[in-house]
């Protein structure tokens, strides 16, 4: 029901951000606790983007759509597996946060259709993990309201990498300044990214 009412308020452009300065390993953290109960095998952070680095962000829906992303990770996974989150800094100075999990993969032409709400991939495994297929969605929307997308690779029977992707000036120096003003999340904002 949460993932719901969070969905709605997107699509009725009533997100306004909430953004701090945020250390990647409390982000992590925060990530780490909602999901202690969940975790059959193990979670493996790593942040590669540099000690005196901060993530200019929403914190409650940039973990939410961490949450979500390493949830299915997690339901997709076998039980024993190592789901790997890392915090890098990738093409043209972007900031990504990847979820590789060791899962059952996507078909490469059902990749598009999960970033839509209530969409999911067809599967045994699929149909007994349960969910509303709302969870990637939710992710690219969070995304999306900070100037960045979702990317997704995957392959069959070997597992998936998830990226959450942030334009370079969200990640601040300790020293810099955050200028990245209040954003309102509007229609326009999102059909610019489509």
């Amino acid at each position: 029901m949460s993932d719901i009412l969070e969905y709605t308020r997107f699509e009725s452009d009533k997100v306004i951000l909430d953004e701090e300065r945020l250390i990647i390993g409390e982000l992590f953290e925060d990530v780490s606790n909602i999901l202690a109960e969940k975790v059959s095998g193990s979670l493996d952070f790593q942040d590669r983007s540099g000690p005196d680095k901060r993530l200019y962000v929403d914190r409650r829906l940039v973990t939410q759509a961490l949450v979500n992303i390493i949830d299915n990770a997690i339901k997709f996974s076998p039980a024993d597996s190592t789901v790997t989150i890392m915090a890098t800094i990738v093409t043209g100075g972007n900031f990504a946060i990847q979820v590789t999990d060791q899962g059952i993969g996507i078909e490469r032409e059902s990749i598009p259709r999960l970033l839509r709400p209530f969409e999911q991939v067809e599967s045994t495994l699929s149909r007994s993990a349960g969910g509303l297929g709302l969870g990637l969605a939710i992710a690219n929307k969070v995304t999306q309201a900070h100037d960045g997308h979702v990317h997704i690779d995957s392959t069959i029977d070997q597992g998936s990498c998830v990226s959450l992707i942030f334009p370079a000036d969200r990640l601040v120096s300790v020293m810099e300044p955050a200028t990245t003003a209040i954003n309102i999340m509007n229609s326009s904002a999102i059909a610019r990214h489509h």
